[in-house]
């Protein structure tokens, strides 16, 4: 007598219904996802519109300009970008995962390219802005990870001489090639400095030994080594800004330098290629904004869902904002554990 198959097969525990289940829930956590990303983007549009209005005050003379100005398209193009990144990252992490059936570094790579091209809902020069912003966190997150990793060994003051260089590059477009750096800079270099750091750094005595080292730099240099009229030479802004900002910092707290380094870096970084870009040492790249930003981002997914101490705090705090908190941050010896296909049912059930 032929066994019965149905005698020995497996009993269905509700496997399509499980997997059913967990698609409508990946949907609605997109759907939230999108909806919290854009009352954000609205909220911070507004604030930055409003902050403006009264700096300028323009609340007060023309309140009407600033109430269109928030209620624009361009305040719309943003919201929507703010709430698609995470809203996209969330449903390509789950479409991932399903086809790779585990949970590896490559579906977080994949999940953070395929967001990523949400920023073209958003404006070209919000873009560029952008890309540099996180650009310059990306390589400081693979430097970390390579660190951590025992891959290299980590620069002794790393932050300071990136921070220091990086504030030399900023005092050669400030003073000689202002074209190297965005309209917002176009103004002296104690005061600029101050509008580049404020909204960062706290401390009254970073700010003053900063400012006063690189102006008395910059005179004696002047005075004392280069005697021809202007324009001046690309070393004394760069000497100026490096020793002022080497010396600054040593009275800003330790914990706060990485972001500062990270901030000015991405100026810098425009800036040299911009440089490089009129002398011709670079050519112009085609969208080259965008594929800046995708690189960014799939190396900031992957560094947030599987290492997040590589990142920045202001970072790792944006992406739990806006992506919720990481889905595979488990460590076994110094290896990364792979959850089985059973275990991403009882996460999804529990998140």
């Amino acid at each position: 007598m032929a066994p019965n198959p149905s005698r020995h097969a497996l009993p269905d525990y509700g496997e399509s219904k499980i997997r059913q289940s967990d698609l409508e829930r990946c949907l609605k956590e997109a759907l939230r996802r999108f909806v919290r990303g854009a009352i954000t983007g609205v909220t911070l549009y507004s604030a930055v519109i409003i902050l403006k209005g009264l700096l300028s005050r323009k609340l007060l003379q023309r309140p009407d300009d600033v109430i269109r100005d928030i209620f624009c398209t361009e305040a719309l193009r943003f919201t929507v970008f703010l709430g698609s990144y995470p809203a996209v990252y969330k449903l390509a992490v789950y479409l991932a995962q399903k086809y790779r059936k585990q949970k590896d570094g490559v579906i977080y790579i994949l999940a953070g390219v395929l967001a990523s091209f949400t920023i073209v809902i958003d404006n070209a020069d919000r873009r560029k802005t952008l890309a540099m912003f996180l650009f310059s966190r990306a390589l400081g997150a693979a430097y970390n990870a390579l660190v951590s990793r025992k891959y290299i060994q980590p620069v002794p003051h790393g932050n300071s001489l990136v921070f220091s260089a990086s504030t030399g590059m900023v005092l050669i477009g400030l003073v000689i090639k202002p074209k190297l750096l965005p309209k917002s800079y176009y103004q002296t270099p104690v005061s600029t400095l101050l509008g580049l750091f404020l909204k960062y750094v706290k401390s009254a005595t970073f700010l003053t030994v900063m400012c006063t080292t690189i102006k008395t730099i910059i005179c004696l240099l002047r005075l004392h080594v280069h005697h021809s009229p202007a324009p001046l030479p690309y070393y004394i802004p760069f000497a100026g800004g490096f020793f002022g900002a080497l010396a600054g910092l040593q009275f800003e707290s330790p914990r706060r330098r990485g972001e500062l380094a990270m901030y000015v870096a991405s100026i810098a970084l425009d800036a040299v290629f911009i440089w490089g870009r009129d002398a011709g040492i670079f050519k112009p790249l085609p969208y080259g904004s965008l594929l800046i930003f995708v690189v960014s981002m799939a190396v900031i997914t992957h560094a947030y869902e599987r290492d997040k101490d590589t990142l920045s705090p202001l970072l790792k705090g944006g992406m739990t904002f806006l992506c919720g908190k990481p889905e595979n941050q488990k460590e076994i010896k110094g290896n990364w554990e792979i959850p089985s296909e059973n275990s991403l049912h009882k996460e999804l059930r529990n998140e």
